[in-house]
């Protein structure tokens, strides 16, 4: 689980500094192992766990929480810094990555600033329901929110079927 599920830096003007916290949580009953955090989107964008840059560093994504143990243990957490240098004027996108073993194995942060108007921003980007048991209910959350500086409206929702019986 990852909280809040988007950043949004809000207005900065070019030079400005701003920086955010994320914290990821493991609610499974197993150990998630980290494979990589990877950024994307535009440039001045950095993420550190305990103030070391963590793209790229499989040391740091391999102990995430710095216990001593490989992997994030059940029902335990650890905070991304997430920080942003405003290099260009304008609105700017970009994601954060995080690649597990776990169930949700590809966890996407969208990373926003001078948004001016709504963006949507959808978690899970892709639902995977696994073996399920005919007539038996297979539920799975999605998060729908906002990462622009307008609110969001939503004017309908629909499910397409993918030609798997969905």
């Amino acid at each position: 689980m990852v909280t809040p599920v988007a950043v949004n830096f809000g207005p900065l003007q070019v030079g400005a500094r701003a920086e955010q916290t994320v914290r990821v949580t493991n609610v499974g009953d197993e150990v998630a192992n980290i494979s990589a955090i990877e950024v994307d989107g535009f440039a001045g964008l950095s993420v550190t766990i305990n103030m070391v840059d963590v793209v790229g560093n499989a040391e740091v994504n391999g102990d995430p929480d710095g216990d001593g143990s490989p992997g994030l243990a059940a029902n335990q957490s650890f905070e991304l810094t997430v920080l942003y240098e405003m290099a260009v004027a304008g609105p700017v996108e970009g994601t954060i990555h995080i690649r597990s073993d776990a169930v949700n194995s590809a966890v996407r942060i969208g990373v926003s600033a001078n948004q001016p108007s709504p963006c949507i921003h959808v978690v899970p980007g892709t639902l995977d329901f696994g073996a399920a048991l005919i007539g038996r209910p297979n539920e799975r959350v999605v998060t729908i929110e906002s990462c622009g500086g307008e609110p969001l409206q939503l004017n309908s929702i629909s499910i397409i079927n993918d030609g798997a019986g969905v």
